[in-house]
């Protein structure tokens, strides 16, 4: 039994069974693990005390560690793999390739880490690089048929004996070279379960030598990226296409499925950053910057189908910067690019962003549309939540998109060309590509120095346009057929300023005219500070107020909190605060129900306490995603930050 189990403060549980080792369960499943490299044994908590404060802890039976046991795989193997090539830190001290692998006498070349890689570890096995230690990418395909999805192989850090603490990451040097090449030699022949985390992964001298970072091709399935940094290659990430399969696999399917990357760095490669795509690949929370060399034709992040049509692809969390940088500064070509044969794809929650003077009309900001000469398609496309300022002259751009919702996203651009805020479709069909149905643009936030807020210059059978907020400095709301009563089933409720209605000169009252939006409004939606890119209401008793549309408004805002029976026009919804005249100075006492969505709510008052009608109180609170501070018996209000 162990001397010491318990929780993390992050709630991950760990359990000491002996001097050396523990077992860890999370997320990722149950672990066995050196207790070496273990830094969270420190951080458990016995009762309500850390358990380091007792040395090793108390006893505390360890009934969970005995279930949790029995629940690891038979081998679980670490293997230790240390280098010192130039640029290592100070102390360290290098392994011998003839060595055992232990932590005690690690092993010194990636080389002969890949060799045990490929021909010895198995399911649960990991191969630990030394913090602090340089190592020269090894030569040759990673290839592994014995790790599962249930329990991968590991490729990973560790912290060695001779560490002083101001280690940093270990650092694989690829010297005009691929970096990790993950590929099942020959024909396809499935091979799953794998993690690549913690390093850098770095190519010096791999401009125009085809170099990727990561390179995943024969059905290759359930890889996890996590926290790595990746910089220097033509291509960082590349997920490929496959050849047939051999029939030695009874999985293989010829496509790479089930591939996370999470938590990376992916910047400075000098073609594209992220290339490929897959069913159910999941690219969350990581940072992509400076990839690509100013070419129209390099992204950030671009997205396909090698190997026909992709589903179940969520792109979430992520920061995009800088695509295609120029030696002239700017960015030249679409940050987030798909193309291809996608199905229930989700862009959400992500900030894409330049500075102004820093992006070239080139420089869209995600786009999701065909450019190939085969046909191409995408079915059931969620673009939500997104930020996209101050990109080139589409900040969101759809074409060949069918059922495909665009809701809840702010977009800025105050460059010195026009722009759109939202273009569908961005791209004219070629006779292979579908045409556009069922399209929903709803509840956005758009604001541009000049240009068009909404461009919907195609008929686009059943679509609807409700409840969005425009300002366009200079320019028209929107950009739609000549025959406004064509293809679309609904466009009502926005709100917009501009100077002109349409592109094609027509007014408000021209629309309403023929029977197109009777409730919305030719009105300035009053945003906070567009130039900064806060587009939520300044007065949230404006124009936005309880005028989105009732049935076809986005269920939930800007935050994901859920909208009312009367739902606001643009991306925020606002809810403000309800007041009573019984004398009292809380929500409690009164009453008055705190204001939906808020946790933190509190009335602020003057020097009386029964000050009846409230008129020297405030709320102050998170409301619905917005922070605000509400004077009452003011019309405005202002936000708190």
């Amino acid at each position: 039994m162990p001397g010491l189990e318990g929780w993390t403060e992050d709630g991950v549980y760990v359990g000491v069974f002996d001097e050396r080792a523990v077992v860890r369960s999370d997320a990722r499943g149950v672990r066995y693990h050196p207790r070496a490299d273990m830094d969270v044994v420190a951080r458990l908590r016995c009762a309500d005390r850390p358990c380091a404060d007792t040395g090793l802890g108390e006893s505390v039976g360890g009934p969970m560690l005995s279930v949790l046991l029995m629940l690891l795989p038979a081998h679980a193997t670490d293997y230790h793999v240390c280098d010192c090539a130039s640029g290592a830190d100070a102390d360290c001290v290098a392994g011998a390739d003839a060595s055992a692998g232990s932590p005690a006498s690690p092993l010194q070349t990636l080389s002969a880490g890949m060799a045990l890689f490929n021909h010895t570890m198995v399911a649960g096995d990991r191969l630990l690089m030394c913090e602090g230690g340089v190592f020269d990418a090894a030569a040759g395909l990673w290839y592994n048929d014995a790790c599962t999805a249930a329990d991968p192989c590991e490729v990973t850090s560790y912290t060695p004996s001779w560490a002083s603490g101001d280690e940093g990451r270990p650092v694989v040097l690829a010297q005009g070279t691929a970096g990790f090449e993950v590929v099942s030699p020959g024909s396809a022949s499935q091979q799953e379960g794998l993690t690549l985390s913690g390093f850098d992964l770095v190519c010096e001298g791999c401009a125009g030598t085809g170099a990727f970072g990561i390179f995943l091709y024969n059905d290759i399935d359930h890889v996890l990226v996590e926290d790595l940094h990746i910089s220097g290659f033509d291509i960082g990430i590349h997920l490929g296409a496959t050849n047939g399969c051999d029939g030695s696999t009874a999985d293989c399917d010829g496509h790479n499925t089930d591939i996370t990357v999470r938590d990376c760095v992916i910047e400075k490669n000098h073609v594209l950053g992220m290339l490929g795509g897959g069913t159910r690949l999941s690219v969350l929370d990581s940072t992509f910057s400076e990839n690509g060399s100013g070419s129209h034709f390099e992204h950030n992040l671009y997205l396909n189908g090698p190997t026909g049509t992709a589903t179940d692809v969520l792109v979430q969390g992520n920061t995009l910067y800088r695509s295609a940088w120029a030696s002239t500064g700017q960015c030249e070509g679409a940050s987030l690019v798909v193309h291809g044969l996608l199905t229930d794809l989700q862009i959400v929650d992500n900030l894409v962003y330049e500075d102004v003077g820093g992006a070239g009309p080139g420089c869209w900001g995600i786009t999701v549309d065909a450019a190939y000469s085969d046909s191409e398609r995408f079915e059931r496309v969620l673009i939500a939540r997104n930020r996209v300022h101050n990109v080139g002259n589409v900040g969101i751009g759809v074409s060949s998109c069918i059922d495909c919702v665009v809701e809840n996203n702010v977009v800025t651009n105050h460059q010195a060309f026009d722009s759109f805020g939202v273009l569908a479709p961005s791209r004219f069909l070629s006779a292979e590509d579908p045409a556009m149905t069922g399209l929903i643009v709803r509840n956005n936030s758009i604001a541009v120095a000049s240009g068009v807020g909404l461009g919907l210059p195609e008929q686009t059978d059943g679509s609807v346009v409700v409840s969005n907020a425009l300002w366009v400095g200079s320019g028209s709301c929107f950009e739609t057929p000549a025959d406004p009563t064509e293809g679309f089933d609904t466009i009502d409720h926005n709100v917009c300023h501009a100077d002109l209605w349409t592109t094609a000169g027509l007014a408000l009252e021209d629309w309403q005219s023929v029977g197109w939006g009777g409730s919305s409004l030719a009105e300035n939606p009053g945003f906070t500070d567009p130039p900064a890119g806060d587009l939520t209401p300044a007065n949230p008793a404006g124009p936005l107020a309880d005028a989105g549309h009732r049935t076809l408004s986005a269920t939930v805002d800007h935050s994901g909190a859920p909208r009312d029976s009367a739902p606001d026009v643009g991306a925020f919804e606002v809810v403000p605060p309800t007041v009573d005249d019984t004398g009292t100075d809380t929500p409690e006492d009164s009453g008055v129900p705190e204001p939906a969505g808020d946790s933190a709510g509190d009335w602020v008052c003057g020097t009386t306490d029964d000050d009846a009608d409230k008129s020297g109180c405030s709320v102050t609170g998170t409301l619905w995603g917005v922070g605000w501070l509400v004077g009452l018996g003011l019309v405005g209000a202002r936000r708190r930050d």
